[in-house]
């Protein structure tokens, strides 16, 4: 890795080394009062049940899915300390996994400086959205590995620098680690709120979308002629009930056509996301009603459509318990086999 990149990832293992130390000269531990494990953790539960009905050019199907089963809990020792682990169902792959499982050491409102590491998600991107479908952007920019994350955040500001295990993108069979930062900034109160952001990744191959679309080699590996950097822009803006979301993820390279064709080269994919939702009372009952647009570009080797119109309506039948509504149109060229048309119904349960 260092001989590789080497100044990049010594930047990270500078913060990585300085984060834990900033914390323990802050608070020294005597200052701390005994912790009792069952105060403090806290378990999260979250099921979201579908029927999917699609018409397409293949014909109409329909089908219930489970699509999420997640089981966390969360266990906060003291001011300084936290643990966090998630293990959940997809129901896109029939399997059960390990989603989240990592210690964070400070953050909060006390301390600025905080250090993650374990498996987690790596800062990049928001992804943020009120529809039943995942963005586009997630698909190409979502990353989920074991490594570490330091950062510094207060005053709304969060910048944060990130490393983790990658792809091999070479012919060896030594580690590769992938490495990125971040910077968001945000501001909230009762009836306003806005948040800017963006963020750097050294491979964006290391998307689980984009990683599970590659070739794999003889012993079944997935290797790379070289990395393809990604970068992410995102902002939101809310006032009153009314709240808007725009990202944009992109690919900064080609991919070679070995890797992910287009058009008889390699792709630079693309995706780009934009969402209006609009939260209200209806009968005693929070309702937010969504509208989204999307759009990518070179991405087929992904299997994302060329653009995507949904509207979505989400009810609150209880405490936890939501039931929401989503039509989305698919289109790619514009021709009538082109066109995929669904409509799901979630019921979703969380605490």
């Amino acid at each position: 890795m260092f001989s590789r990149a080497p100044r990049t990832t010594a930047a990270v293992a500078l913060g990585l080394v300085c984060c834990p130390v900033a914390l323990w000269a802050a608070d020294p531990p005597s200052a701390q009062p005994p912790v009792r494990w069952t105060d403090h953790l806290t378990p999260e539960v979250s099921l979201e049940a579908d029927f999917c009905l699609v018409d397409d050019a293949a014909g109409t199907t329909s089908a219930f899915d489970l699509s999420t089963m997640a089981l966390g809990m969360e266990l906060r020792a003291g001011n300084r300390a936290s643990g966090r682990l998630v293990v959940d169902y997809d129901g896109g792959t029939d399997e059960i996994g390990l989603d989240e499982a990592n210690i964070t050491l400070g953050g909060g409102e006390t301390q600025p400086f905080f250090l993650t590491a374990g498996r987690l998600y790596a800062p990049f991107g928001d992804f943020s959205t009120h529809l039943v479908q995942d963005p586009f952007t997630q698909a190409l920019g979502e990353i989920n590995e074991e490594g570490a994350v330091a950062g510094w955040s207060a005053h709304g500001l969060t910048l944060a620098l990130f490393v983790y295990d990658g792809l091999d993108h070479t012919n060896d069979n030594q580690a590769d680690y992938g490495y990125g930062a971040s910077l968001d900034y945000q501001q909230e109160n009762e009836r306003h709120g806005f948040r800017i952001g963006g963020g750097w990744v050294s491979n964006l191959a290391d998307a689980d979308s984009v990683g599970g679309a590659l070739p794999c080699s003889e012993d079944n590996r997935i290797r790379l002629d070289r990395r393809v950097a990604g970068l992410n822009l995102h902002a939101g803006l809310r006032h009153g009930s009314l709240s808007l979301h725009t990202e944009y993820v992109a690919a900064l390279d080609r991919f070679t056509a070995d890797e992910l064709a287009w058009d008889g080269t390699g792709a630079r994919p693309t995706a780009w996301a934009s969402e209006l939702a609009w939260t209200t009372a209806l009968k005693g009952h929070e309702t937010t009603l969504a509208l989204g647009y999307q759009q990518t570009r070179e991405g087929a080797a992904l299997e994302l459509p060329g653009q995507r119109l949904s509207v979505s309506a989400a009810v609150a039948l209880f405490a936890g318990t939501t039931l929401q509504f989503e039509y989305a149109h698919d289109s790619d060229s514009g021709t009538a086999s082109d066109h995929c048309r669904s409509f799901i119904t979630r019921l979703a349960w969380a605490f």
